[in-house]
């Protein structure tokens, strides 16, 4: 048990020396001490006061008869100097056990974790939040884990991020980017070359779906309905999946006695006169003369012209044949 000193302080009266006396004779006298007012208490000298002391003394002499020899001293200090180093790894080789905390830069070769996650805190400044990554390497399915971790120790995605990453053979991935970028500009040129609009930036699964609309045949056929506007009778068809470079009509009139008409109707876009003959019964056949207009997705074509006024209808029905 520790030793607790005690403060000792002297008495102080308004009169130290002061006394009354009284009952004096001849041979005594009786002097009271008389000191006024006490200014301050002071220390008693009192037998707890004063065993304390002499348990005091007693228990520095048994520490003292208990001091420890120099060959006791020199043995603890040859132990202490066994533990430090049992405590510490050697410059070269050795096992740490437990966490490793280091403030400053650790920069060293060939750093290994042989089990468990290698183990990285957030920057912990409030640009960057709270957190840590971990990472190993899952030697089965030859992949390199990375796996983030929030303030509440829940698994999060971690995104890289850098300038950019090459590869073993120096290829980088910006340069692959730009590749497929190209590639995909090349393909949906190609799809739109065969009929089916497609951005240069759509996506993979667009210019899928485009390519399997791409008419492998090479034609379409349909009913188409034409009209009379004054003499001209024409057929507008739109909606196709590509521009027509050969048209094909096919139509009757029963104004005209019930006679097929074939009108075949090459691409030109830019006012080449094309021609169409009317075939009778008789194997007659009439040329006339137009200016088509082709689409990307299909074609105007004047069919007949009613110079005699023959009575052909409004509209009408007919078949066409359009080719790529």
């Amino acid at each position: 048990m520790p030793y607790t000193k005690t403060t000792w302080q002297d008495r102080q009266v308004e009169h130290p020396n002061r006394y009354n006396k009284s009952s004096e004779n001849s041979t005594e006298v009786v002097l009271t001490p008389s000191p006024g007012n006490v200014l301050r208490q002071g220390t008693p000298i009192s037998a707890a006061n004063m065993n304390k002391i002499e348990q005091g003394i007693a228990d520095a002499l048994a520490l003292a008869e208990a001091a420890e020899t120099p060959a006791g001293a020199q043995a603890k200090a040859n132990q202490a100097e066994t533990n430090a180093k049992n405590a510490s790894l050697p410059r070269t080789g050795g096992t740490l056990t437990g966490a490793l905390t280091v403030n400053g830069n650790l920069q060293g070769q060939n750093l290994r974790v042989t089990s468990g996650y290698f183990t990285l805190d957030s920057y912990s400044i409030a640009e960057y939040g709270t957190g840590r990554l971990e990472t190993f390497y899952d030697a089965n399915n030859q992949r390199w884990s990375i796996n983030g971790r929030n303030t509440a120790n829940q698994s999060v995605p971690v995104t890289l991020w850098a300038n950019d990453f090459r590869a073993a053979d120096g290829t980088t991935m910006t340069s692959l980017k730009q590749s497929v970028s190209n590639g995909k500009a090349t393909v949906a040129a190609a799809i739109t070359d065969m009929g089916v609009s497609t951005a240069a930036t759509a996506e993979f699964a667009t210019m899928a779906t485009n390519i399997r609309a791409i008419q492998t045949l090479g034609f379409i056929q349909g009913t188409g309905t034409w009209t009379k506007v004054g003499q001209s009778v024409s057929l507008t068809v739109r909606g196709l999946s590509f521009r027509p470079s050969v048209v094909t009509i096919y139509h009757s009139f029963a104004a005209m006695g019930g006679y097929s008409y074939i009108n075949k109707i090459p691409n030109s876009t830019d006012g080449f006169n094309c021609s169409f003959g009317a075939v009778n019964s008789a194997g007659m056949v009439t040329v006339y003369t137009q200016t088509p207009t082709m689409f990307a997705d299909g074609f105007t074509a004047t069919i007949f012209n009613d110079a005699y006024g023959m009575g052909i209808p409004a509209s009408g029905t007919c078949t066409y044949i359009a080719y790529k």
